[in-house]
């Protein structure tokens, strides 16, 4: 994967993408591949396609969290990138029950969290979740779904790839102090 750097300011790799680098990654996949949708693959019943819906968050392939915590690399770089609808990227379907068997969704915790929110609770779902991927960072175990990561990293790498090879001026947008 391409995720090698090593990490320089922890405290800004834990802030996610910057707004210029979400707007690069789009301006990536919109030049290779047509438009910027959700490309967690779905099964139409005869293959696998893109989800393809167009309401789209900047996924990191590998979590900031395991990155920062385990890999201790930056998580934000251009080939941990891809575009993800938020059903399949941390709500889940919400016509399915929450479990791994029924939702197609890479954080399945992220999509009990918000189902189970509550204001008024302390500590909220979302501390506990917090909590629980901390606790499973320090024991190296992965708190997402796992499964479509090479698939993610192998889109991400090639899209990346092909886009700074037709575009090497467009370099990738650094993190303002």
């Amino acid at each position: 994967m391409g995720i090698e750097r090593k990490l320089v300011d922890v405290e800004a790799a834990k802030n996610g993408f910057t707004r210029a680098q979400r707007k690069w990654v789009k301006e990536a996949y919109e030049t290779i591949l047509g438009s910027v949708f959700c490309v967690f693959p779905v099964w139409n019943g005869e293959e696998y396609v893109y989800c393809g819906d167009e309401n789209v968050e900047i996924h990191h392939v590998q979590p900031r969290g395991w990155c920062i915590r385990v890999l201790k690399v930056d998580p934000n770089i251009p080939e941990n990138a891809a575009p993800l609808c938020p059903e399949h990227h941390r709500i889940g379907q919400r016509d399915r029950p929450l479990t791994r068997e029924e939702q197609e969704v890479i954080h399945l915790d992220s999509a009990y969290a918000n189902r189970n929110y509550r204001k008024n609770r302390k500590p909220t779902s979302y501390d506990r979740m917090k909590d629980q991927r901390y606790r499973l960072c320090s024991d190296n175990i992965p708190y997402w779904y796992e499964l479509w990561d090479i698939y993610l990293a192998e889109l991400a790498e090639d899209v990346i790839s092909e886009f700074k090879q037709s575009f090497p001026d467009h370099t990738w947008p650094g993190r303002r102090r």
